[in-house]
């Protein structure tokens, strides 16, 4: 994406203001064959070119990024009463705001715990 662009209406390079709001760890969305795709931006590289710079961005699909998530911004606290239950109770908070669900119709483990 250039920094400068030749508008005609005016006859001079104007200031590209969309270069400015892409920035490392920013999400794109793009639109193909009508489907949306969505990508974070995890190099920027720059190189001079005539009268602008040119900006060229490297990315990473969003889905690879949302599955190596740890979960370091929850906090699970007796204090808080949130670290004494089963999953499902869980589920609502912890996956409040990615693109995923929890259905506990699927849930068929056993996670019963025993002591040997």
């Amino acid at each position: 994406m250039p920094s400068k662009f030749y508008d005609s209406k005016i006859g001079a390079f104007v200031h590209n203001d969309l270069s400015d709001l892409v920035t490392n760890e920013s999400k794109i969305k793009l639109h193909f064959k009508d489907e949306w795709f969505e990508f974070y931006v995890k190099k920027i590289s720059e190189e001079q070119k005539l009268k602008s710079i040119m900006y060229t961005y490297t990315c990473e699909d969003a889905f690879i990024d949302e599955l190596s998530r740890t979960g370091y911004d929850l906090e699970f606290d007796d204090d808080l009463n949130n670290s004494v239950a089963e999953v499902g109770d869980f589920m609502e908070e912890i996956l409040d705001m990615s693109i995923w669900d929890y259905t506990p119709e699927h849930n068929t483990g056993d996670f019963t715990e025993y002591n040997e």
